[in-house]
């Protein structure tokens, strides 16, 4: 061992550690926290509904703040459409890499009649923030935006670049992410990481007022199938053998029934592995040998009792939707339906098609893949890691921080098909009931868990930035 270079990287450390800590206690984060409130709110204001999107007004607003207090900015025409542009914002680093920021602004339908508080009024009550995108992914956008005014502000230089990405239409076509890569992908430069949606803070989901912080670095493939059955058509009264309804009802019958295997992939194993350290025996037994093919049959059905648990153990199956007739008495000629399968990684769509082709065994049903469905998955990095548990302990002593596996799609998989290190990471913190409006009725998040959110992320992103350049 080398004494004068430890010494070094020892005196490094901490002096890097002293200046995070200065400059965190330099910030008034009760003020930082009201301005985030602020923002949020009138970034949940704008609706961007995707379909049909408009998200350019959403990213106009987040511009003004930026570039009235001197931050650089841009807007971007991704998807050849002037009221769907992305912004993109820069701290300039002293390196050469850049760190990304990322998440979108457009959020999916609301129906407001079934809203308690109306999902684009941003309504606060008893202390909670109502509103579509509240945690899919506005509330991110915004802890994105405070970090680079709260760093601008206070004079910080970051060694590595920090580039912010709000993109949109990630919610169904995903044509933000993929034109800005095939368009404008000198605006990133030499990226190590992104980071982006994915990974929550949660409580309770495990034990009671147990905290995790899920750090995504994979998820699932969308593997979406259209299945199509043709039969005879004829009047209703007249019932025939070769019934295209019939024969659907029963394939899908067949696939209801249908479990594939509990595989889970290395990250799922990683994070029970962490967990099982809080967990009491039996259950701690379990989660350190989820790779044991006998553990996982004599456990498998208490383990997967939990939609969300089931969801990182296998390649799930869900059947979403069926169509075919258009009278009550006419038998159609052909019906179709739909699977949303989500393959874990180790798995293929191909090898899910052939099985459940085995399953249905019956050769009217045709299976139709909609799109690859491939899973993507980055490497667990320490240094990220660390710099989020040192960012987390203060505020939530004992809290986990693990990686995680996300079973719904995000844009980081553009990414990581290109080489680059991506992960999903949102401080905000939600119980598994308010995790539940993502998408759902009521979306929200807890006003408090605003605040200690703000400071997790700036922190996080200082500590990432600040020892970029040893850490390379």
């Amino acid at each position: 061992m080398q004494i004068k270079p430890v010494l070094r990287h020892l005196v490094v450390g901490l002096w890097a550690a002293l200046a995070l800590s200065s400059t965190a206690a330099a910030t008034d984060w009760n003020a930082a926290s009201v301005e985030a409130l602020d923002k949020l709110q009138s970034y949940l204001r704008v609706d961007t509904s995707n379909p049909p999107g408009n998200e350019t007004p959403a990213a106009e607003l987040l511009q003004s703040w930026l570039s009235s207090e001197g931050i650089e900015t841009k807007l971007y025409d991704p998807m050849g459409n002037p009221q769907r542009q992305a912004l993109v914002a820069r701290l300039p680093g002293k390196s050469g890499k850049t760190l990304v920021l990322m998440s979108h602004s457009d959020v999916v339908p609301a129906v407001v009649a079934d809203w308690k508080h109306p999902p684009f009024a941003a309504e606060v009550h008893d202390g909670v923030l109502y509103g579509r995108g509240a945690l899919d992914t506005k509330g991110l956008g915004i802890l994105q935006v405070m970090t680079l005014l709260l760093m601008h502000r206070g004079g910080f230089v970051p060694d590595d670049t920090i580039v912010l990405l709000i993109e949109p239409d990630e919610e169904v076509d995903g044509g933000g992410i993929h034109g800005m890569l095939k368009q404008h992908a000198a605006v990133f430069g030499d990226v190590r990481m992104v980071l982006n949606e994915g990974g929550q803070g949660t409580i309770g989901l495990l034990k009671p007022e147990q905290v995790i912080f899920f750090v995504q670095t994979a998820e699932k493939g969308a593997a979406w199938m259209k299945l199509k059955v043709h039969g005879d058509a004829g009047h209703g009264s007249v019932p025939l053998r070769n019934n295209a309804v019939v024969a659907m009802a029963r394939a899908l019958d067949k696939v209801s029934r249908y479990e594939t295997p509990l595989r889970p992939p290395a990250t799922v194993l990683r994070l029970f592995q962490g967990l099982a350290e809080q967990a009491s025996f039996p259950d701690s037994f379990v989660m350190n040998h989820l790779d044991s093919a006998i553990v996982r049959g004599l456990a498998g059905g208490k383990l997967t009792e939990r939609p969300m648990v089931n969801a990182l153990l296998r390649t799930t199956i869900s059947l979403t939707g069926m169509k075919g007739g258009y009278k009550t008495n006419v038998i159609p000629s052909d019906v179709e339906a739909t699977l949303d399968c989500r393959v874990v990684p180790g798995d293929s769509s191909a090898a899910l098609r052939a099985e459940l082709t085995r399953v249905i065994d019956d050769p009217r049903v045709q299976i139709e893949m909609l799109n690859d469905g491939t899973p993507s998955e980055s490497p667990v990095d320490d240094d990220l890691m660390n710099a989020i548990r040192a960012a987390v302990a203060p505020q939530f002593p004992g809290a986990v921080v693990a990686p995680f596996m996300s079973s719904g799609g995000t844009d980081s998989a553009p990414f990581r098909e290109l080489g680059t290190k991506a992960y999903g990471f949102n401080p905000l913190v939600a119980t598994e009931a308010e995790m539940s409006t993502m998408h759902g009725i009521d979306e929200r998040i807890g006003v408090e868990r605003l605040r200690q959110a703000l400071q997790i992320h700036y922190e996080t992103i200082a500590s990432l930035v600040r020892h970029a350049k040893e850490n390379r």
